[in-house]
């Protein structure tokens, strides 16, 4: 996807209901106002998106050893179902680019609005603890996906 002048970024959205801009570039300010009051301002309380979850931790940053707790809500306007085959949860290492499968506890389902809080002990899949660095985590339901950043620093 490539970038556009007046396009939306992260840092102008604060929530991670939306990841980069469609593909168009507006032609007048006047349809730039339009498209970023219809497309952009997403809120799950009225959605029309049937499905989508997000994801995001309850810190920005922690300390070695210290318990992540990483909450999954679902943001769409029908049931989600989690299972084994439909879904994983994902760490990657942004400094190494090092990722691995976190166990969730599936199958289960998330109603419109509900939140799931899943505890992570910094261990990786071999129960070693990770290294300090900026990290993020990755819910894949189905064909979607959503990302939340945290770093870990030293003791």
């Amino acid at each position: 996807m490539g970038h556009f002048l007046h396009c939306a970024s992260k840092e102008s959205f604060p929530s991670y209901h939306f990841f980069g801009c469609h593909e168009f570039q507006p032609i007048k300010e006047y349809h730039r106002e339009k498209v970023f009051n219809n497309y952009f301002q997403y809120n799950p309380s009225n959605s029309n998106i049937p499905y989508y979850v997000s994801i995001f931790a309850d810190k920005n940053a922690y300390k070695i050893g210290e318990n992540v707790e990483i909450f999954l809500k679902n943001t769409g306007s029908k049931p989600l179902v989690f299972t084994s085959t439909n879904s994983r949860l994902e760490i990657t290492n942004l400094g190494t680019g090092q990722s691995f499968l976190l166990n969730m506890p599936v199958p289960f389902v998330l109603s419109p609005g509900e939140t799931k809080t899943i505890s992570w002990n910094q261990h990786n899949t071999t129960e070693q603890q990770v290294k300090s660095g900026n990290y993020t985590i990755t819910i894949f339901w189905d064909q979607i996906n959503s990302s939340a950043a945290f770093s870990i620093s030293g003791k």
